[in-house]
């Protein structure tokens, strides 16, 4: 079975007086690591001595970190079949603190609220409320295992990319004294039809992930 889709659930807490230090630019590595411990091989957060796992889970938290991953606690990791959050063989369901999201196996942590902000920062938009059916409606009509597939779908997509070539174009002018943003000629035919076209390309990936495209 896909290592980053536990069948059981399981708690990462850790270790007792365990201090977590943010990674520093300078540093070549993060302090923090995911090791197994104990008769009854408990995963435990410490600090890092040697070479960490890179396989399932551990491995997967241990790249987060080592990307300078700020978020420290305990770590609830869900099992493949919860009906609150789960997996898929790319991305694992886990709760740190009240915050759910997604492990991604690059080491990402992908925020449940966050993803779903992003949906509705796009449905927010002139070209979004021109469509019926809302990208957040779909995404809160979605089983954990359906939310788990769209993000899996989008674990490595570019939102930053996407709102640069979303916005108008415009160019900056002095105006009565005062800086203002002014529209390139020309440019509004393109924009409204590069964001329908953006727009749609959102739609079609969540259809992809869930098999309706």
């Amino acid at each position: 079975m896909p290592s980053l889709n536990p069948k059981a659930a399981f708690t990462i807490r850790p270790k007792a007086d365990f201090r977590f230090m943010p990674k520093k630019v300078t540093d070549t590595h993060g302090s923090v690591g995911v090791y197994r411990v104990g008769p009854k091989n408990k995963f435990v957060l410490r600090p890092r001595t040697g070479r960490l796992s890179q396989k399932g889970v551990a491995g997967a938290i241990n790249r987060y970190y080592e990307n300078g991953g700020t978020r420290v606690g305990t770590i609830y990791i869900y099992a493949r079949n919860s009906r609150i959050m789960q997996g898929t063989s790319n991305i694992v369901g886990a709760k740190i603190g009240e915050e759910k999201g997604w492990f991604t196996k690059e080491g990402k942590f992908i925020a449940e609220d966050d993803f779903r902000n992003t949906l509705y920062s796009i449905d927010s938009t002139t070209v979004g409320l021109g469509y019926d059916e809302a990208l957040t409606r779909k995404w809160d009509s979605l089983t954990a295992r359906q939310k788990a597939l769209v993000v899996d779908e989008f674990r490595n997509y570019n939102w930053d990319q996407f709102w640069t070539e979303f916005y108008p174009r415009f160019k900056l002018k002095v105006k009565n004294g005062k800086i203002v943003k002014v529209r390139e000629r020309g440019s509004e035919t393109w924009e409204t039809d590069n964001q329908y076209r953006m727009y749609d390309e959102i739609v079609k990936k969540m259809a992809k992930a869930l098999g309706e495209w």
